[in-house]
């Protein structure tokens, strides 16, 4: 039990180790970040670091090869793959390595203060540090996903704006991205600064409008990519197109807007009706600790459990379909 003991402390030193130099770079990529520059492109290559570097630390592919071979296979497979992919649409530098040890060392962290706190038994320590210690930071790069989503649908129609106006000067599509890239800021900035980057290093218009919309699934940006990819195959009047794209896409979201107000009050409905039966058991444990344990002593008490958990889950899936109005 002492070897145990000495082996779980040594765990926790390390894993605090790992977990401290994971949060330093994370949060050191974050200040990247800040600054007088629009963007975390234009930051990067004020720093300093070529278009092909500043290329490479913001797409998060792995490069095998010279600068031109910018789109190779991933080189994770299965759920890493899918892992490396919510990292790469959620805007963060940190590499899928990186997540992992991060991941691990919360985990491992847990799963030891519970074998050693609370004297748990050390499969179910580990089983509880694998479930939260991964859960959280998971949940935390979806909502750095969901937020960038939803600036870029704000974005999307003030970047339309701006390559119409460059169009109508006289200027070429690409030179319309650069300055999208350089203007704006984050995140469509940097996203219009990867498509210039992917086309200076070999990809053609449709391949990178491809690649847009795969790091970011909006409805807007599939709607403008078609656009530009029918209007750069065919011709015609980019800019007018474009222009009317951006009145829509304006309009659609002041609607979406006027939704979310009036839905207001039915997702506040929802969410506390989701968090009364917890605080009721929460309350009641506390005044009567054994009030539970009483009731799990009755034959019928986990078929009433089952059937209040589907008719719990089953209303919350109800209220969600009421609540969220597709625009």
């Amino acid at each position: 039990m002492e070897n145990l003991e000495m082996y779980l402390y040594g765990a926790i030193l390390l894993a605090t180790i790992l977990l401290i130099e994971g949060l330093f770079y994370f949060f050191r990529d974050l200040r990247t970040v800040q600054g007088h520059a629009a963007n975390r492109r234009t930051r990067l290559l004020a720093k300093g670091l070529t278009q092909d570097q500043t290329l490479r630390k913001l797409h998060r592919t792995r490069l095998t090869g010279t600068s031109e071979d910018i789109l190779k296979k991933r080189s994770w497979t299965g759920l890493l793959a899918r892992l490396d992919q919510l990292l790469d649409e959620s805007g963060t530098m940190m590499s899928t390595t990186r997540f992992l040890v991060v991941a691990g060392s919360i985990a491992l962290i847990i799963a030891a203060a519970a074998t050693l706190g609370a004297k748990t038994p050390w499969i179910f320590s580990l089983i509880l540090g694998l479930i939260v210690g991964f859960a959280l930071p998971l949940l935390y790069i979806m909502r750095m996903k969901a937020k960038k989503l939803r600036l870029l649908a704000e974005q999307i129609p003030d970047a339309i704006d701006t390559i119409v106006r460059s169009v109508r000067a006289g200027h070429p599509i690409r030179t319309a991205f650069t300055l999208v890239a350089k203007e704006m800021s984050d995140p469509i900035g940097t996203e219009f600064g990867l498509m210039v980057d992917e086309m200076t290093y070999g990809l053609d218009l449709t391949e990178a409008l491809e690649n847009f919309q795969r790091r970011n699934d909006l409805q807007d940006i599939h709607y403008f990519s078609v656009t530009v990819n029918v209007q750069h195959g065919t011709g015609g009047n980019l800019a007018e197109v474009l222009s009317n794209l951006s009145t829509v896409i304006r309009d659609r979201f002041r609607t979406y807007k006027k939704i979310r107000v009036l839905s207001a009050e039915g997702r506040l409905a929802a969410t506390v009706i989701a968090i009364v039966p917890f605080f009721t058991a929460l309350i009641m444990t506390i005044n009567k600790p054994s009030y539970y344990v009483e009731a799990a002593k009755n034959p019928a008490f986990p078929i009433v459990i089952g059937v209040a958990l589907v008719l719990y889950f089953g209303s919350m899936l109800m209220i969600y379909k009421i609540v969220r109005i597709r625009v």
